[in-house]
């Protein structure tokens, strides 16, 4: 430069003490080519970066404070996280996802796909499910199991403990097969109800129903089983001295064996044949079991009010309201039998007296 005093080169002068003053970097811009820092923490930030495009980081990138993301944000490949995650607004997963360490959900979790769990889980809260619970292995309780509603078990269910038990209000149902109940037990049941091996009762047992035994076996042994008409409490008969009290000869009047022998229909009989005779088809099980065995034959016996008019009171029984209701026929036959057996000895002893007088 020939002229010193050029004012071109006062504004060089002055445009060279400004960079020396400036930031190098303040306000500048890279439109081409890139912008390398090769040194450790060569780039600092102390106030706030801001990215409009795309940033890459192909090394690693470490955040000691706060990340936040108000947009999208996408990972391709792994991402580690080894402090507490917080994720308080909707999250989408919809590759896969392992986790080694332990997983906390405070909040509602809605699984709209397929889960599969491989290992252990332990639900501590209450669980809710809304949708089918299938499970193909087995599945342990160590507490109780309470199920509200309608409950189908399609296979069998197995009590392995000693003590192990099916409880059901007063009923409980024991691994050995036993059926007890605290209190009266109730079984209803609409159709026919078949018992194939042996059933014990060792309380009472109350039947408002039909008592069917098909496979009963025959004896020819007297009939030793009797029925209270008044509570229908079924009892065996017995007729040694040690179980009876003060017995004492009868006063039975000769009018018992004026009681005639009848036959005819029976009402029970006739009126649930003709309720099953015309009832729609097919029967039931059981009323056609029922059916099967009714019969409209002609019964001979003894009518009870007879005998009670014949002074036989004794052989009457009675229902709970007091009503004549049967008869009992052996204790009336051997009353009977005790008063020919009185009127033969009278006729003994006037052919004796008879026979004296001839002499």
């Amino acid at each position: 430069m020939d002229n010193l005093n050029a004012p071109a080169l006062e504004e060089l002068v002055r445009r060279i003490e400004k960079l020396e003053r400036g930031a190098p970097v303040g306000f500048s811009s890279v439109s081409r080519g890139a912008l390398r820092i090769t040194s450790a923490e060569g780039l600092i930030v102390q106030g706030s970066a801001k990215v409009s495009g795309t940033l890459a980081v192909t090394g690693t990138e470490n955040v000691t404070g706060t990340l936040n993301v108000s947009g999208t944000l996408n990972a391709d490949g792994t991402i580690s996280l080894k402090g507490p995650v917080t994720i308080s607004g909707a999250t989408s997963i919809t590759g896969n996802v392992t986790a080694t360490g332990t997983t906390a959900l405070n909040g509602p979790v809605n699984i709209a796909g397929a889960t599969k769990v491989t290992g252990v889980t332990r639900l501590e809260g209450d669980t809710t499910q809304v949708g089918a619970h299938h499970v193909q292995g087995n599945q342990d309780i160590t507490g109780t199991l309470a199920v509200k509603g309608a409950a189908t078990l399609e296979n069998n269910l197995t009590l392995s403990g000693t003590s192990a038990k099916i409880i059901a209000g007063v009923v409980s149902l024991d691994n050995n097969g036993t059926l007890r109940s605290t209190n009266a037990l109730l079984i209803v049941a609409v159709g026919l109800t078949t018992v194939q091996n042996d059933f014990y009762v060792v309380g009472n047992m109350t039947g408002a129903g039909t008592f069917a035994n098909t496979g009963i076996s025959n004896t020819t042994s007297a009939a030793n089983v009797h029925m209270n008409s008044t509570s229908k409490q079924i009892y065996f008969s017995t007729s040694a001295r040690r179980y009876k009290i003060d017995p004492r000869p009868m006063n039975l009047p000769d009018s018992i064996l004026a009681v005639p022998v009848q036959d005819w229909v029976d009402l029970g009989s006739a009126e649930r044949f003709a309720i099953l005779n015309y009832a729609p088809r097919p029967l039931s099980e059981s009323d056609q079991i029922e059916f099967d065995g009714l019969s409209l034959v002609r019964v001979p016996g003894i009518i009870a009010e007879d005998v009670e008019a014949a002074g036989g009171r004794s052989f009457v029984t009675y229902d709970e309201n007091g009503l004549v209701q049967g008869v009992s026929y052996d204790r009336l036959a051997l009353a009977r039998t005790e008063i020919l057996a009185r009127q033969l000895a009278d006729v003994r002893a006037e052919l004796a007296e008879v026979r004296k007088l001839l002499s």
